[in-house]
């Protein structure tokens, strides 16, 4: 298969010649590689199972004889696996899917990074992260003005992940009723709420509304909800942009009544538009870079991919690596007044 591979680039290169000759080096540079793709997660979830798929799919799209491990790298929100990205070889022998609050973690805290999202390389988006923050049925509160009268406590898991950003943020901004519990895994150890809302298995965050140690959360929607619809009710979306499951839940952006609270929510929500995105370290050539897009978009219409895709009711929006590294600089680039009220805000 891989003399079949040759033989096509050596075709193309009758027709351009400077792009077979950078598509021969690659083709034989990933010829009989083993690939390490980093996941900041877990062994389950979302960013799991996204993290397999490529694992399985991406390698063939490289070359006939490629292989692609996954080293599961989690801890600390998805710092230590960024600040791993930021010395790795860059040589397109190190993939990473990392996580979506890189750029906005780096602008708004700080600590402990040793990474420059700027600096680093990206490959394309799967899809993005849309979040929406629901009140358990037994709660009382069904809707934002019952947000006003009657208080929610969320469940967190740490201050720069949107289960306490977006809480937060209706509590200081705008005047709802939200407090936020600390401390919980969202590691999907064994998957209620979620299960019903992504196919997967009640976490930690799950299993507390459950048990009614906290009464909301923010959790990702991407799926029709089903039988969730009995257990939660959709507050406020806390995205980019609304998402047509969600079409009478309003955006957080929706809320805003100034030019200021517009531009900290636009900060704020970056991530959830960052998403699900394959990155590389600073650094890498061009060249290589380039056939690492052109993989990732030969992958996104691969047939085989787009069944397991299905099967494990994973969403695909992709979005290109140019496009991806256009968000992490406006990220990067936020006025720093903007910066320090959205800090203010979170302290």
């Amino acid at each position: 298969m891989r003399k079949s591979i040759t033989l096509a680039l050596a075709s193309t290169c009758l027709i351009a010649s400077s792009f077979c000759a950078s598509a021969l080096d690659n083709a034989e540079f990933y010829a009989h590689k083993d690939i390490k793709l980093v996941v900041a997660a877990g062994g389950s979830g979302r960013a799991d199972d996204y993290g397999r798929l490529v694992a399985k799919h991406f390698a063939r799209h490289l070359s006939a004889t490629t292989k692609i491990s996954l080293q599961l790298r989690p801890g600390n929100n998805g710092l230590i696996a960024a600040n791993y990205m930021a010395s790795a070889p860059n040589d397109g022998s190190v993939i990473a899917l990392l996580s979506s609050t890189i750029a906005s973690y780096q602008i708004l805290n700080g600590q402990g990074v040793a990474y420059d999202a700027g600096k680093l390389n990206y490959i394309g988006r799967l899809a993005p992260i849309p979040y929406v923050a629901v009140a358990w049925h037994a709660s009382g509160v069904q809707t934002l003005a019952d947000l006003k009268q009657t208080e929610l406590i969320f469940g967190g898991t740490a201050t720069k992940d949107p289960s306490y950003i977006a809480p937060m943020i209706l509590k200081r901004m705008f005047g709802y009723k939200t407090s936020v519990v600390l401390g919980y895994k969202d590691d999907n150890e064994t998957n209620a709420l979620q299960a019903a809302i992504d196919g997967h298995t009640p976490n930690e965050l799950d299993r507390a509304l459950e048990r009614g140690e906290v009464s909301a959360r923010v959790a990702t929607w991407s799926k029709p909800a089903g039988a969730v619809a009995q257990d939660v009710f959709p507050l406020v979306q806390w995205s980019a942009h609304s998402s047509p499951l969600l079409a009478r839940v309003p955006l957080i952006q929706d809320l805003a009544r100034t030019d200021e609270e517009r531009n900290i929510l636009k900060l704020l929500v970056a991530d959830t538009e960052i998403g699900n995105t394959l990155s590389l370290p600073p650094n890498v050539d061009k060249d290589r870079l380039n056939y690492l897009r052109q993989a990732f978009a030969d992958l996104l219409v691969d047939p085989a991919f787009l069944t397991d895709a299905k099967i494990l009711n994973v969403d695909l929006e992709p979005m290109s690596g140019e496009d991806i590294l256009g968000l992490v600089n406006a990220t990067l680039k936020t006025d720093g007044a903007i910066v320090a009220k959205a800090k203010a805000l979170l302290e």
